[in-house]
């Protein structure tokens, strides 16, 4: 069977050559003739630039501790295509992946689909005969055009927005912040987060007004109160809405985490029937899993891997190693198709040396292009370039002396997780 699998594997990874092709008439397709298997069952939608995959993990952790069964699709995997593909928190098994296979053989044959569109199809029909109770699906990339918006949610959502896919989102924050806002459909309420951009907050309520769409803040639904921070996590005071609640136990590190959690809650309070207390909360989060997001690899001294590939992510990954540590190294690799605009002068806060290494089989950026970058702002003596990834990896962990924080791809997953403890 095994072999059989990864035949069918080898083969959707092949759709990759067709590229990324934006718009709806594919997937439409696809859907039909699967006669809409998403319209069985409610879906909240969660686009953004950065955090909407923890949001999206954080909902279906609440929902699921609520009683719910949730559907949880999201992108890229690190590992295993089955990732992408969960019902509460369970991946998609190997028979299940091969029977959708097997199901979608003449489609992929046939149609011009493109590798996101074909697995996201397969991961709506999986959901409807599974019989999931809801679906939480991350956008891949953007929002008008990406596959996902081919459903009618219950719900939309809008993490917070920064620059990233320029290529195909535009190049200002206006341009991307209407893609994001593509999501929005007549009358469907729209859950947002924090955002950092003033013109991102004003263009999304700009389309959000035209769409008769109300706005949930999620600033105004939940307010965060930190009482101590650690390598475990955050203890946290929540005020949601008109309750309060103690001592509330948040595993994921960083600011930007709590502004996901305060976008999940404000999407909670949407489901009546959950009755929001302390024990609830915290039950939710104690089965809480992101791995590659400030994830703890190893200890003493602490290695840290973050999947943060753009400049607005990169920026709160920094922010929260140094309300931690005193001092950091960094070790990165990106793909070619990220800005590099102040990478230094981000990296140099940390203090300590920088790793700059190529991700293995991707498209990657040239670690001589980034180590230029990163000159104009750190002194040569803190720079250590290898394009190699194993063989620097291994430098870096086996000979560190402080804390160090790897950043910049989910690409890396593979050979990072071979140090994990």
């Amino acid at each position: 069977m095994q072999d059989s699998l990864q035949f069918k594997l080898d083969q959707l990874f092949q759709l990759r050559t067709r590229g990324i092709k934006p718009g709806l008439d594919r997937i439409n397709q696809l859907l039909d003739f699967l006669e809409h298997p998403e319209k069985h069952y409610p879906i909240i939608h969660v686009a953004g630039t950065n955090g909407k995959g923890s949001t999206c993990r954080v909902v279906q952790a609440l929902l699921s501790a609520a009683g719910y069964r949730v559907g949880l699709y999201t992108s890229p995997h690190l590992l295993r295509f089955s990732e992408r593909i969960r019902i509460d928190d369970q991946q998609i098994t190997d028979d299940e992946l091969l029977q959708l296979f097997t199901k979608f053989d003449q489609y992929m044959d046939q149609s011009k689909a493109t590798f996101f569109e074909i697995t996201t199809a397969m991961a709506l029909d999986y959901f409807f005969h599974k019989k999931v109770d809801i679906a939480v699906l991350e956008v891949g990339l953007g929002g008008r055009f990406d596959a996902t918006n081919a459903v009618t949610p219950e719900i939309a959502v809008i993490t917070s927005i920064g620059r990233d896919h320029e290529e195909f989102l535009g190049y200002s924050i206006q341009s991307i912040a209407s893609e994001k806002a593509g999501i929005l459909k007549e009358n469907i309420p729209l859950v947002l987060a924090r955002q950092t951009e003033p013109e991102a907050r004003k263009t999304i309520k700009k389309i959000a007004q035209i769409k008769k769409v109300k706005i949930i803040s999620a600033d105004d639904t939940c307010n965060i109160q930190i009482n101590q921070v650690s390598l475990a996590g955050y203890s946290l005071n929540l005020q949601i809405q008109n309750q309060f609640f103690k001592n509330i136990n948040f595993p994921l590190l960083g600011d930007h985490q709590l502004e996901n959690f305060a976008t999940a809650l404000s999407i909670i309070t949407f489901f009546p029937k959950i009755k929001l207390n302390m024990e609830f909360i915290n039950s939710g989060l104690k089965s809480l899993k992101n791995p590659a997001r400030f994830e703890l690899i190893d200890e003493n001294p602490a290695v840290i891997y973050d999947v943060a590939h753009n400049l607005s992510g990169i920026k709160v990954t920094i922010d929260c190693a140094k309300k931690i540590f005193s001092t950091a190294d960094v070790f990165i690799a990106m793909k070619a198709s990220k800005n590099l605009d102040n990478l230094g002068l981000l990296l140099k806060e940390l203090q300590g040396k920088v790793y700059i290494s190529e991700i293995e089989g991707e498209d990657s950026k040239d670690s001589m292009e980034i180590y230029n970058q990163i000159l104009r702002d750190i002194e040569k003596t803190r720079l250590v370039r290898n394009p190699d990834l194993d063989t620097l990896l291994q430098q870096a962990i086996k000979k560190r002396e402080r804390p160090l924080i790897i950043l910049g791809s989910h690409y890396m997953a593979k050979n990072i997780y071979k140090y994990k403890k």
